[in-house]
């Protein structure tokens, strides 16, 4: 990452992750971890609660300083030269105020719901209905620093998943830049699967039913929330990129 980021002339610092297996039960607590009902109501494991308040000192430091953007990636991923005009404030500040501005895509999102915002040569800045996974590169305003800070306590999901896929902040303006300017590199890892491909998680059928519930009301969260951020008139202009996006609201 230092090479890439050194070849395109972007500055950076690295932020030291919280290690979840040396969070005392204070420093645990005061993110307060609740069960996540929208994975059969298993416990966050301190990997997820240590990235989340990783995320949470990193925010503070952003706020504390005078700068009017952050772009928080993880240590893994490799920035085209495409990034370069959307690390630029006066490039930011021409798009329509935002919270956080996805340098990535789930590619299993791309056909849902969305309004496009601007038209950028390649790339096509989109304010989709729904979003997928991953915290890999993404921008965010003061703004949407102040929003994610007071929406991740109590923490009832991983970040990514409170952010984007679950709509755990209620009127979060989220772009998202398509195709993406980040990719994610290959590279050794000390971190474990979360839990066995085999087994998964067992649930029993009234857990289950519960959690299909759960995931009913995400989608009209989604809804809620996009009509909070962006008014009737964004949620009127939704299309389809796809005849398969209209089926998955």
């Amino acid at each position: 990452m230092i090479a890439n980021l050194k070849d395109l002339g972007v500055s950076f610092s690295f932020f030291d992750a919280v290690d979840g297996q040396t969070m005392t039960e204070d420093e645990i607590a005061a993110i307060s971890p609740q069960p996540y009902r929208g994975h059969k109501g298993r416990l966050l494991t301190r990997g997820e609660i240590a990235c989340a308040e990783s995320y949470r000192r990193a925010l503070r430091q952003f706020l504390a300083s005078d700068s009017d953007y952050v772009c928080i990636a993880e240590d893994d991923c490799e920035f085209t030269s495409d990034a370069l005009g959307y690390l630029v404030p006066a490039a930011l500040k021409r798009l329509e105020p935002f919270d956080i501005l996805r340098l990535v895509t789930d590619p299993a999102r791309e056909g849902g719901l969305t309004r496009i915002i601007l038209k950028d040569g390649l790339h096509v800045i989109h304010a989709p209905l729904r979003l997928g996974f991953f915290t890999l590169a993404q921008v965010f305003s003061r703004t949407g620093a102040r929003k994610v800070l007071d929406g991740l306590v109590p923490l009832w999901a991983p970040i990514d998943m409170i952010l984007y896929r679950d709509t755990g902040i209620v009127g979060l303006r989220v772009l998202e830049l398509r195709p993406a300017v980040v990719s994610h590199r290959e590279v050794d890892t000390t971190i474990q699967e979360r839990f066995s491909p085999r087994t998964g998680v067992y649930a029993s059928f009234r857990v289950e039913v519960r959690r299909r519930l759960w995931l009913f009301r995400r989608r009209l969260r989604a809804v809620r929330s996009y009509r909070k951020a962006w008014g009737w008139a964004g949620l009127w202009k939704l299309r389809a990129t796809s005849w398969l996006g209209l089926l998955r609201l």
